[in-house]
């Protein structure tokens, strides 16, 4: 199996590759726990229209206001739900946060096959300034962030989160997301499941296609389901191109209607990785044009 992934480099792009593409936050700090409530008459808790169950609001209202607290102390309201906990989820860390974070990576390679499989808790991962190199990210991640790739084939296994793409060029992703949003990429094709449309700004010749026409890999039906993508709509046509304005169809992207690969990325695929990797091509993917 190719070799482990290597902390991010100190090169990533702050000026025209991060335009419009600034990474928020996914999920805020947890909140602090909330203070013991006060040992105040249930009463005092209850909101105004809170009526005990199996009474009618109109006739409780009614009742003398006595009778109601009687009737809200032997049925009270429901407390509140707590504040969700979870850690800070930041996702496409650039460089200079990698290190610092430990996010996993696969930066600066050429010409490599390159795997990773997720842990059990899903991660953030970065593919950055790849050129000529097969990439296989097994399992489920948190969010994937796809920069400055050059004649590239990825196959990601589902994301939670979002998937950013940014100066990409040549190149052949396999993305299953929640959303994909992609800057400044050309001549690539796409063959994606995403809950939202794709969105693409500042590209041009690039191509959509389902993401059944990509490779896959062994247990990949089982992450698609675990990560409650298999079950949603795929809105792999439904392309917004934030930079074109017209009613007319954007020309900037094209839709695939049959798969269209490419034998010498096909072909890199399956020397580099079919035997290797127990990665499986889909049979319209090596039909040959």
């Amino acid at each position: 199996e190719a070799s482990a992934p290597g902390a991010a480099d100190d090169g990533g792009e702050g000026g025209e590759g991060g335009e419009g593409m600034n990474v928020e936050e996914l999920s805020s700090e947890a909140a602090p726990a909330a203070a013991p409530a006060a040992e105040t008459a249930p009463t005092a808790a209850a909101p105004a229209e809170y009526t005990p169950p199996g009474m009618d609001p109109e006739v409780f209202a009614q009742l003398p206001e006595e009778m109601r607290a009687e009737l809200i102390a032997a049925n009270p309201p429901p407390a509140p739900a707590p504040a969700a906990s979870a850690a800070p989820l930041r996702s496409g860390v650039d460089a200079s946060d990698a290190d610092a974070e430990g996010v996993p990576s696969f930066t600066g390679k050429a010409g490599e096959a390159l795997t990773f499989t997720a842990a059990p808790e899903p991660h953030d991962f970065i593919v950055r300034n790849l050129k000529n190199c097969v990439v296989l990210l097994r399992g489920i991640f948190r969010a994937v962030r796809l920069q400055d790739l050059h004649d590239t084939v990825v196959l990601a296994g589902p994301s939670l989160g979002p998937v950013y793409v940014q100066h990409c060029h040549g190149c052949q992703l396999s993305i299953a997301a929640q959303q994909l949003r992609i800057h400044t990429t050309t001549d690539t094709d796409f063959r994606v499941h995403v809950v939202a449309g794709p969105i693409i700004e500042d590209c041009s010749t690039v191509k959509f296609g389902p993401y059944a026409y990509g490779p896959r890999y062994a247990g990949l039906d089982e992450d698609l389901a675990n990560a409650g993508v298999a079950g949603k709509p795929n809105k792999w046509a439904d392309v917004k191109d934030f930079k074109w304005h017209k009613v007319q169809k954007s020309p900037n992207f094209d839709l695939m209607t049959v798969p269209e690969p490419r034998p010498a990325l096909v072909a890199a695929v399956t020397t580099t990785l079919a035997l290797s990797l127990s990665l499986t091509l889909t049979q319209t993917l090596t039909l040959t044009p």
